[in-house]
């Protein structure tokens, strides 16, 4: 159930922002803005700056072709 939990919590942050904050989240979403999509949620600001933070790093590996890079394991 936990798993469930956090899963439903993540997505109502992903779900709450807009496709252009998804795009850029770090440069778009304000802390009025964080506000009102912790309290839609009923997260605190402080989870949707850390999932800012890492939503944010993701899309940077994407960006760079290391998300779907798989390793070699010896």
């Amino acid at each position: 159930h936990a798993a469930l939990r956090e899963y439903r919590r993540l997505y109502g942050i992903l779900d709450a922002m807009t496709p252009a904050e998804r795009g850029a989240p770090l440069d778009r979403v304000d802390s009025g803005r964080m506000r009102r999509i912790a309290k839609g949620v009923g997260v605190t600001d402080r989870e949707v700056l850390m999932f800012l933070i890492t939503f944010h790093g993701f899309m940077e590996l994407e960006a760079r072709g290391e998300f779907h890079r798989r390793r070699r394991h010896p």
